[in-house]
């Protein structure tokens, strides 16, 4: 494909003779096989293990300390007098910080790299844990909520946005390389619809996964022991299944297809675990294959609709700041929901999960057709398919448009996370100061 015609007719764009000031000029990413190998071999195979070592570990202990939470749910309330609603705000407490970090983070990494960024979040991971351990063995619901938030300062994903950053070959791009403002060019306009229509949907994965092991002793009688060792097993399933998903959507695309399945998988799960007096193994084990196929696809899809790979960092740090607010607000909502029904049932808050995660069944089907219009076709095909795409529009100078910066878009979906965020920091401290 050496014209623009032919570059339109592969991608699907109408306009592609039509370049205006602020569209953005997009990297050309090397795909010759030989510059491959030779890049691969630049960075001896130690080092590249050490790294991968690094990134699979880094959140270790962060994520053993949330998981500690949902079994622990009832102790709380017993041993340290905490309603449903206080609870939500010690399980959401690591996400207060990260309504706002992630998106001067994202930038950061963006603009400057992340060299020490690691050393920093384990620190403050293992002080907030040692923290939140010294009040939950002196009974202060203080000093828990107060070792979680600073917890929270350590748990940003920055290893994710660092691996975007090597894939994308940049450490830092001047702004001045961008045409206008920056904003602009972080902008397809399919980017600020994808964030803004999800808010509250990873939420409700939270409130399931943090209320599980409770969930089963207030329907079903289970011991928290045996609540807790059957909610463990919601992780096992993602370990070898997370890495197949993977290689599927590399090979074959589908992503929209797996969020509208795994919505769909979830509205089943949450119904079974709280409506039905079912051995909870099997919701939970259903549960975890619906954990397997959940997390990836938004991750695979981003980057999809960034026209500038230099731009990743900053957007998902703004993806990451929604469902951070969005996971305080629901956690806190989603508990004082239960504290409302008088006996700690849990009904009304699985009524509510179902029917918000049914929506995603449709966003699914809502954003493949979108992909059809904007992308062309890109989010459903696989990794090589897409490349090619790419390829042609950034050879032949094209804007797909759904790369296209939208100004409107930009401040509506931000004008929604800046009210999400301060609806987030209002609930918590009312909910937290509580006690």
């Amino acid at each position: 494909m050496s014209n623009n015609a032919d570059a339109g007719l592969l991608i699907g764009h109408p306009n592609t003779d039509e370049k205006t000031r602020d569209e953005v000029p997009l990297p050309s990413l090397p795909r010759d096989d030989r510059e491959v190998q030779a890049s691969s071999r630049a960075i001896p195979l130690r080092y590249r293990l050490m790294a991968f070592s690094m990134i699979v570990f880094f959140n270790t202990s962060s994520s053993f300390s949330e998981s500690t939470l949902s079994p622990l749910k009832s102790t709380f309330r017993e041993e340290l007098g905490v309603t449903n609603a206080q609870y939500g705000a010690i399980s959401s407490a690591s996400s207060l910080v990260n309504t706002i970090l992630p998106v001067i983070g994202g930038l950061g990494i963006d603009y400057w790299g992340a060299t020490y960024a690691s050393i920093i979040c384990s620190t403050f991971i293992m002080v907030g844990a040692i923290v939140s351990a010294a009040g939950a063995n002196t009974s202060k619901f203080s000093m828990v909520v107060g070792g979680r938030v600073l917890m929270g300062f350590g748990s940003m994903d920055l290893a994710w946005s660092r691996v975007l950053s090597v894939i994308s070959r940049s450490t830092a791009v001047p702004m001045s390389m961008i045409n206008g403002w920056w904003g602009w060019a972080l902008c397809p306009r399919f980017f600020w619809l994808f964030a803004g229509i999800q808010i509250f949907q990873t939420s409700v994965i939270g409130v399931y996964s943090s209320n599980l092991a409770d969930i089963q002793t207030q329907t079903r009688g289970t011991s928290k022991l045996a609540a807790g060792y059957n909610s463990s097993l919601q992780s096992v399933a993602p370990i070898v299944l997370i890495p197949l998903v993977g290689a599927f959507i590399d090979r074959f695309g589908m992503r929209m297809f797996f969020i509208s399945w795994t919505a769909m998988m979830y509205v089943i799960v949450i119904g079974l675990i709280g409506l039905t007096k079912v051995h909870p193994l099997g919701p939970i084990i259903l549960g975890s294959f619906a954990l397997s196929t959940y997390a990836l696809p938004f991750s695979a899809s981003i980057p999809v609709m960034i026209g500038d790979v230099n731009l990743l960092g900053t957007a998902i740090g703004i993806w990451k700041a929604f469902g951070n607010g969005g996971i305080i607000v629901f956690d806190v909502a989603a508990g004082a929901i239960q504290d409302r029904s008088g006996n700690n049932s849990y009904n009304n808050v699985i009524y509510l999960m179902m029917a918000y995660k049914s929506l995603q069944i449709l966003y699914g089907f809502f954003f493949d057709w979108l992909d059809k219009r904007w992308l062309a076709g890109s989010l459903r095909k696989g990794e090589k398919e897409r490349a090619a795409i790419r390829d042609a529009a950034i050879a032949n100078n094209v804007v797909l448009p759904g790369w296209k910066p939208s100004k409107w878009g930009m401040y509506i979906i931000m004008a929604e996370l800046v009210g999400l965020t301060i609806t987030a920091w209002t609930v918590y401290i009312v909910y937290s100061l509580g006690k």
